[in-house]
């Protein structure tokens, strides 16, 4: 269990309070929102990935309506983007949207930051680190900023083939208990499993039709004035984190199988955002995507090697990767065969041929750096 998404920082993070998100469409539709983080993409890593597909229920577990994704159309990375479900399964009626399906369009992955649903007088959200704090989701540091810029919060990969080891089709949520609320903050605090083994609550699927259904609480959860669970173990249902533990759903042959991490190696990353970590990409076994560099921290992850460097300053001017190069740079002159190792360390030096790189900067400032 990822015991570090615990700190109070961290945690306030996870509970973004949405805003109202648009209103000018007549109230037999439920509008959806999707923030994209990364994408496949294919050769373009900026592409993003297909539009997915999206379903609704409402607190009874009755379907409200059904949007279809689709292969053609994109989501860039770094973006929000708005889908308006027809209420057209329930006889158009009002509904409020508790109950979430996202699934994954055929084979172009995508890395899904946020999700927020808004119908029937409500608004809810959810993020990628509340999938993250379980401890077994594959993410990736995102692109995607939230609300006023300081908050970036991590993405999950999706993928209907399972491309490149990426373990879920899709995920389900009951969006109501993502709520910012006090009670909330302080059950995850002292109970993650109330998150992460409800499968009511939050389940990535293995493999997941769009017209699947999907567990719901029956009868309906009731929480306390504060927003936590009136009775927290009635909400956990599996003794596995964030996927359904029966042997039955978790088909083991092509999603088991054992992947590189770096989604192009010719493909690097530089963010000047300062939540981000490259010794956190490198050091958590469940990252996907691509090498990294956060500016802010000093420091480079080799996802591939799983090993991270400090960039090259004047305290640090060898051993050291190289941002404007791009590249690592070695020891001193004078060290003769030890050229392809760290003199300090005994570690190899990654020897790497970037093409293309992004560069993450902060909303309204210039790039520090290439």
């Amino acid at each position: 269990m990822a015991s570090f998404w615990l700190k109070a920082g961290k945690l306030a993070l996870s509970f973004i309070p949405f805003g109202k998100l648009g209103s000018h469409h007549k109230k037999e539709v439920t509008q959806v929102q999707i923030g994209i983080g990364a994408g496949t993409g294919g050769s373009d890593v900026n592409a993003g990935g297909s539009v997915p597909h999206v379903a609704l229920w409402d607190q009874d577990g009755h379907r409200i309506g059904q949007y279809k994704g689709s292969a053609n159309g994109h989501y860039k990375a770094g973006t929000a983007n708005d889908v308006i479900v027809k209420n057209n399964q329930n006889g158009n009626k009002k509904a409020s949207p508790h109950y979430l399906s996202l699934v994954a369009f055929e084979h172009d992955g995508i890395c899904v930051s946020m999700v927020a649903v808004s119908g029937n007088g409500v608004n809810w959200g959810w993020t990628g680190d509340l999938a993250k704090m379980c401890g077994n989701a594959d993410w990736y540091p995102s692109s995607y900023i939230l609300g006023d810029g300081t908050s970036t919060p991590s993405c999950i990969w999706i993928d209907s083939d399972h491309t490149n080891g990426i373990h879920g089709a899709g995920f389900s949520l009951h969006m109501p208990d993502f709520a910012a609320t006090d009670g909330r903050r302080d059950q995850l605090s002292n109970n993650l499993d109330t998150n992460c083994k409800s499968a009511p609550r939050m389940t990535f699927w293995y493999d997941i039709l769009p017209d699947d259904e999907i567990p719901f609480f029956n009868p309906p959860l009731n929480y306390t004035e504060n927003g936590a669970d009136k009775d927290p173990q009635k909400v956990i249902t599996r003794q596995s984190d964030l996927y359904p533990s029966d042997p039955k759903l978790r088909k083991r042959s092509r999603h088991l199988i054992k992947r590189d991490s770096n989604l192009k190696p010719e493909h690097l990353v530089i963010s000047d955002l300062p939540s981000h970590s490259a010794k956190e990409v490198c050091e958590d076994p469940n990252s996907l995507g691509w090498d990294f560099v956060s500016t802010v921290e000093g420091t480079y992850c080799d996802i591939s090697a799983r090993e991270w460097w400090y960039l090259c300053s004047d305290e640090m001017p060898t051993g050291c990767f190289d941002l404007e190069r791009q590249e690592m740079r070695g020891n001193a002159p004078g060290h003769k065969g030890l050229q392809q190792r760290d003199i300090l360390s005994g570690r190899e030096f990654p020897v790497k041929s970037y093409q293309t790189s992004d560069h993450w900067v902060i909303p309204g400032q210039p790039r520090d750096g290439p």
